[in-house]
């Protein structure tokens, strides 16, 4: 369930890095442009420390796979060095400035990411269309409402294990407390921020923000709606206390589906669920751990993409990259899927037409739809039946990534740990 603004548009980073090459006074890396066009981050690492590798070379792909390993600080350091090594061609500063612009989204600093986007737009309005200009906007928008507000923080005083349950929808939800009373929550990845609705936002005790109301675009729908941000002072979620939580605010019936069947109280979305550090998740619970427990030896198979997770998985020789939602029921693989495996899908999959979005909205979808796709996590196998691939563009994977996967793929483990701090998921 896609509620993020969207991060900046693939084709701006394209653009950017084709100028690069052209005008960078420094010798580029026709290797690290292309793995950082294809935001193929976790191909970087060689390229990280490569011996013989020019200092340009190193400390982009250092400022991009820190950044993509969500590790905003040692990104900026990069960025800062690469800035003290040369002068940056338009095009460079256009490229840093996006990925500035990033890390200080990751680190809740919410007037460094109004002025860089306020920059954007008033130094490198040439490089992108009218849809991206509108794009910037609406997130100097949304950062202009928020840049006096706190940094959002999470304190853990001790293991916490929740239970995990499943509402009509067979969305997770997880116990959230505030004033005294829990309420169930949707438990959601896929959700650049948390979310409430105006009746709950009234019992969490948000404090609205006054003339925040800001354009939300829905990631799957392209729909765009008028919200309200609320900050909450402090929620509880087990030993978990967090602060200062940005809620987009919605209408009820935003909230509401099948002629009010089910409703939905809000949404506990990524940018708290990354705080955690690591959490497991069971068929019964959610537990996220004081300390983390995952080994350092474990090998990397996701990045962060702004508000976005985004995990590997290997398909025929390659590893691909899609998005990861929890609050998604089942996967839907994008055109980019269809256009690398064209004849293959067209010859054992079935056209049809699909209803697809959610509280932003939904539209019909043509799809195929495909008997079996297999696919590798760690050298564990993993079925996809009936697997939905779209035709058509999805707003949310741009030219980059190859779908968005969710509880299909978790349903098929007995237990899920994600660890931020090892930008990794692995499945049992």
């Amino acid at each position: 369930m896609f509620l993020s603004l969207r991060a900046c548009a693939v084709q701006l980073f394209a653009a950017g890095l084709v100028l690069l090459l052209a005008q960078s006074s420094a010798a580029q890396s026709q290797a690290v442009v292309r793995l950082i066009k294809a935001k193929d981050f976790l191909a970087l690492q060689p390229y990280a420390a490569k011996p013989g590798a020019s200092p340009v070379d190193q400390l982009l792909a250092q400022a991009f796979l820190q950044n993509a390993l969500g590790r905003p600080d040692a990104s900026q350091q990069a960025i800062k060095r690469l800035r003290k090594q040369l002068i940056p061609s338009d095009s460079l500063g256009f490229l840093l400035q996006q990925l500035a612009h990033d890390n200080h989204a990751k680190r809740f600093e919410y007037a460094q990411a109004y002025a860089v986007a306020q920059d954007v737009l008033t130094r490198f309005s040439s490089h992108f269309s009218a849809d991206e200009r509108q794009e910037w906007e609406q997130q100097r928008t949304l950062w202009g409402c928020l840049r006096s507000q706190p940094r959002q923080r999470l304190t853990k005083a001790a293991d916490t294990r929740l239970p995990l349950t499943r509402d009509k929808a067979r969305l997770w939800n997880i116990p959230v407390q505030a004033h005294d009373s829990a309420y169930s929550f949707v438990f959601d990845t896929g959700a650049g921020f948390s979310c409430a609705t105006q009746t709950m936002a009234r019992r969490l005790g948000l404090r609205l923000i006054d003339k925040s109301q800001v354009p939300i675009r829905s990631g799957i729908t392209g729909a765009t709606s008028l919200v309200q941000l609320g900050l909450a002072p402090t929620l509880t979620i087990g030993h978990i206390t967090a602060h200062n939580v940005v809620f987009l605010v919605f209408p009820d019936s935003a909230f509401s589906f099948a002629k009010g069947a089910y409703k939905i109280n809000g949404i506990i979305g990524f940018p708290v669920i990354r705080e955690f550090g690591e959490l497991r998740i069971t068929k019964t619970h959610l537990e996220v751990p004081r300390q983390p427990t995952m080994s350092a030896r474990e090998e990397a198979n996701m990045v962060l993409d702004l508000l976005k997770p985004i995990l590997y998985l290997h398909y025929q020789g390659r590893d691909l990259p899609f998005t990861f939602d929890t609050g998604a029921n089942f996967s839907l693989f994008s055109d980019n899927f269809y256009h690398l495996h064209q004849a293959e899908l067209q010859q054992s999959g079935t056209a049809k037409t699909i209803r697809h979005g959610g509280a932003g909205g939904s539209h019909d979808l043509p799809i195929l739809e495909i008997p079996e796709l297999r696919f590798e996590v760690h050298g564990l196998p993993i079925v996809f039946r009936k697997a939905q691939v779209s035709t058509l563009p999805i707003e949310t994977n741009g030219t980059t990534y190859f779908g968005n996967v969710g509880q299909d793929l978790i349903n098929q483990f007995e237990e899920m740990t994600i660890s931020f701090e090892r930008a990794c998921i692995r499945f049992k």
